[in-house]
């Protein structure tokens, strides 16, 4: 989904069908908005991390990976940790 606020384009990724949650891991707040992030699988079996916070301007994401271990890992690593 694309929302347009102030002529800058902002992408909304669409998120797996299977239900969120957080794979017995404890994962970081999203470092832009502070919310949790919740540990999702795609319809490919991939996993990843990602902010869902509507309210959030950046929603990042982790990478797709094969485990929720790396996935968990990813969001994770933050710079300065």
């Amino acid at each position: 989904m694309t929302i347009v606020r102030d002529n800058v384009f902002f992408i909304k990724p669409e998120y797996g069908n299977c239900k969120p949650d957080d794979g017995g891991y404890t994962l970081k707040p999203c470092p832009f908005c502070k919310s949790n992030p919740n540990l999702e699988q795609d319809s490919d079996l991939s996993w990843y991390v990602a902010c869902v916070n509507k309210r959030c301007f950046v929603l990042p994401l982790t990478i797709p990976v094969v485990s929720r271990r790396q996935a968990s890992v990813a969001w994770n690593n933050r710079v300065g940790d």
